[in-house]
């Protein structure tokens, strides 16, 4: 039997102009007023159009598997934000309706999260409350060890709003120390199999700004914290590089040829990718831009090393309620629902060395972000990361995880078919999966 699934649809950007607010109303109006900003993923389209677009799913033909890999872990602020309770709230519900298993901040040893004040002087009842709440709601930490606590940094430089130090430490020994008396305290609290499912993920982006050091001095923080975490137990994993980009000309294969060279012990890899950062639209919302970083990220690397993305998204850049682009206004609209369908659509069951990740984690589960600042203006919806804005109110993108992570884990075939015409023949796609006994269709349109 043959299902036909049919998509009649129509681009009017009045209506989204009215039916949106604060980044994402500006941007909407903004094309209503002057057409839509230079985008090269977009060059060929008619915003003003309307078609059919037709698709053939055979239902008898067999599945494959359909991993949700897109689940496994979502972003969040840093995590000294973990103590609100907004921030908690929107968690569980996050974990709840859409499956998230792991959550990743940065800043875990960062001075506001008093954890180490000097050699041997820790503190790790912040650390302890994160993680517990993390377990009281079925979900488990990616561990990311940043950034330098002040007394062991070398240098004074900080990024973010909330001032994360960014510098090597001046005692390398020390710096193993203060990881391994967390790993240590953390079994000892938690027993060794619960903290094995963990994930332990050295730094952030150091091949970016987040790091003031060089390649080797990254290499050399990576390696005594790997060391100090495996001296507590050869079951708990850690990682790296996290690097800011995941194709084949970033640190993964660098990071993979040092630890095979020294005798490092690595249990994944980890890196990101966003598909852009422009203020003015450039390739933000591409979906074959960011798929063809990672499957040259993958082939890189090879099918069989466990490879976590834990960032993606169509764009790195956030509002703060002082000024608008499609790079932050994207976070709110619609179209990054359909970008994160079309990326998973893209990435499952990517056939052999183009094998999906075991992580694509989604940045960020929340609006209760400050890596800039907190919105400067009290808006609902100012373009910051978050599927779920301040008040507690899931955006599209929520409800595009919603979807996929109700449904199944068997795939069929969608085949696009030729029949269908005007402005949808190239700007729709379905996924198509197996829930039980019924099927279910996700549609995804205008995102390339």
């Amino acid at each position: 039997m043959t299902l036909v699934w049919m998509l009649l649809t129509e681009f009017l950007p009045v209506v989204v102009a009215v039916s949106h607010t604060g980044g994402a109303r500006t941007y909407a109006e903004a094309i209503f007023r002057q057409g839509p900003p230079a985008h090269p993923t977009m060059e060929s389209l008619v915003l003003n159009g309307s078609g059919v677009a037709a698709f053939d799913v055979d239902i008898d033909a067999g599945t494959v598997p359909f991993s949700h890999f897109f689940e496994t872990s979502v972003g969040s602020g840093h995590i000294s934000l973990s103590s609100r309770a907004d921030y908690r709230e929107h968690l569980a519900m996050a974990a709840r309706d859409c499956g998230f298993k792991y959550v990743r901040g940065h800043g875990l040893l960062d001075d506001d999260m008093d954890v180490s004040k000097g050699p041997g002087m820790q503190s790790f009842y912040n650390i302890d409350s994160f993680v517990d709440f993390l377990l009281g709601i079925g979900m488990r930490p990616i561990l990311e060890l940043s950034f330098m606590p002040t007394w062991l940094a070398n240098g004074t430089s900080t990024v973010c709003h909330y001032k994360g130090n960014n510098n090597p430490p001046t005692d390398y020994a020390l710096w193993q120390e203060l990881i391994q008396a967390l790993a240590q305290h953390l079994v000892d609290r938690h027993g060794v199999d619960v903290v094995a499912e963990f994930y332990w993920e050295v730094w952030n982006e150091p091949n970016a700004g987040f790091w003031k050091g060089s390649q080797a001095e990254y290499f050399k923080l990576y390696q005594h914290a790997a060391w100090g975490i495996k001296n507590v137990s050869t079951k708990l994993r850690v990682g790296g590089p996290a690097a800011c980009c995941s194709n084949s000309k970033c640190w993964l294969t660098d990071f993979v040829n040092f630890c095979d060279e020294t005798g490092t012990p690595f249990d994944f890899v980890s890196s990101h990718d966003y598909s852009s950062g422009a203020t003015d639209g450039y390739e933000v919302g591409s979906v074959s831009k960011v798929v063809s970083n990672f499957r040259d990220g993958r082939q890189s690397l090879g099918a069989s090393i466990p490879w976590l993305i834990t960032e993606y998204g169509a764009s790195f850049i956030q509002g703060v309620g002082d000024h608008y682009a499609i790079g932050n206004a994207y976070h709110d609209m619609v179209d990054q629902a359909s970008y994160t369908i079309a990326v998973v659509n893209q990435m499952a069951n990517s056939p052999g060395s183009l094998r999906e990740p075991q992580a694509l984690s989604y940045w960020a589960f929340s609006d209760v972000f400050e890596e800039v600042f907190f919105p400067v203006h009290n808006e609902s919806f100012h373009g910051m990361f978050g599927l779920i804005n301040l008040h507690g109110v899931p955006k599209p993108t929520y409800r595009a995880y919603q979807l996929l992570h109700e449904t199944g884990d068997e795939r069929f075939n969608a085949v696009h078919q030729t029949s269908a015409s005007g402005f949808c023949v190239n700007t729709t796609g379905v996924l198509a999966v197996k829930n039980g006994t019924a099927v279910d269709v996700e549609g995804k349109h205008r995102t390339l």
